[in-house]
């Protein structure tokens, strides 16, 4: 299966269950990160190709010709709108395509809500499954029979562990007698990042710190500057990503999600898995609910978030204290991803 621009993370969960059955190749950006899962996926094709961004009709004509002269059957794209500028080249090819959309987009406009709509038709008449990751990410980009796929967690990963919670906090030299606020997500402004610092304002800064946690997409500079603007440089941790996200859940007391809006919000999913009390924009699909951990709050009401951050707190740091459920676990989305798989193989 050849991956265009797949999600490193969700595709790995999932390769993990299809050693037998499937061998998934990537497209990647030229200019973006290195693939993360070469160890653990040594069979993969990786393929580097300019970005989408800088020249459209390039990206497409790099992408068609690798697609013919490999001979892919299956096209696995997890691109949204922009699938629409492969998929009339593709079809010319007879190969079988897959639009998978992670994403609700935000930009607004007549021209472009015309485009959108011709995009919309090429893209639900033309390909052969489409796949969305919540209702809304559905709504936005399909009119056709499609199937709903969460993201694939690995559940026992994301369980508490109160070792690793000490070295965390050790290395953070954060003491237990202060609530860690924690925030898992890219630095750019749809995660909304600068709220954190208005809920800083409100909150004692010898009872409540501030991590957050993500790849710079265009605001960490920004973000910085405005904490340390507003004097909050002590209450704040601010990291790159991490590969053991994990460990700094299991350190942290409280999660925040404050996005615009989110396609689903599978950082929040992680936070319920671990035991956090896990407090989410009311614009967040609600299909991330997996517990009874979850509250969604309006962002407009800033003293409603506040009085739920210092309301909420861990009950237990040696278990989990809410029962979860399990739809979002690695292998159940693996399984009905293959199925799909082999649909379009016998076809």
């Amino acid at each position: 299966i050849l991956h265009i621009s797949g999600h490193e993370v969700f595709l790995n969960e999932v390769f993990n269950y299809s050693k037998k059955n499937f061998i998934f190749d990537y497209v990647l950006n030229k200019n973006g990160k290195d693939f993360r899962f070469k160890k653990l996926q040594p069979n993969a094709n990786l393929f580097y190709v300019c970005d989408y961004q800088t020249n459209k009709i390039q990206w497409a004509y790099e992408i068609i010709k690798l697609v013919v002269f490999k001979k892919y059957k299956i096209v696995h794209i997890h691109l949204g709108w922009a699938s629409a500028f492969l998929l009339p080249f593709l079809k010319i090819f007879n190969v079988k395509v897959i639009i998978h959309n992670h994403t609700v987009g935000h930009r607004k406009g007549f021209f472009i809500e015309s485009l959108k709509f011709l995009f919309k038709i090429i893209i639900n008449y033309l390909s052969d499954e489409r796949i969305a990751t919540s209702k809304k990410c559905a709504e936005e980009i399909f009119f056709r029979k499609f199937s709903l796929l969460g993201v694939p967690i690995n559940y026992d990963q994301f369980k508490f562990n109160n070792t690793k919670r000490h070295l965390i906090r050790q290395e953070l030299n954060l003491d237990e007698e202060y609530i860690l606020c924690v925030m898992v997500g890219h630095y750019y402004a749809v995660k909304n990042h600068m709220m954190l610092v208005e809920l800083s304002k409100k909150l004692d800064e010898k009872r409540f710190k501030f991590l957050t946690i993500g790849d710079d997409l265009g605001t960490k500079e920004s973000f910085e500057k405005h904490v340390l603007n507003e004097n909050k440089a002590n209450q704040f941790y601010i990291l790159n990503s991490r590969k053991n996200i994990y460990d700094y859940l299991s350190a942290s007391d409280i999660f925040l999600m404050p996005s615009h809006f989110e396609g689903l919000g599978m950082s929040a999913i992680e936070s319920q898995i671990n035991g956090l009390p896990t407090l989410l924009s009311d614009t967040i699909p609600k299909e991330v609910k997996i517990s009874d951990s979850v509250k969604f709050l309006p962002n407009c009401d800033l003293d409603q978030w506040v009085n739920q951050i210092k309301e909420s707190k861990r009950t237990s740091i040696s278990q989990n204290a809410f029962s979860l459920d399990e739809k979002y676990k690695s292998s159940n989305i693996s399984k009905k991803l293959h199925q799909i798989y082999m649909k379009l193989c016998a076809d």
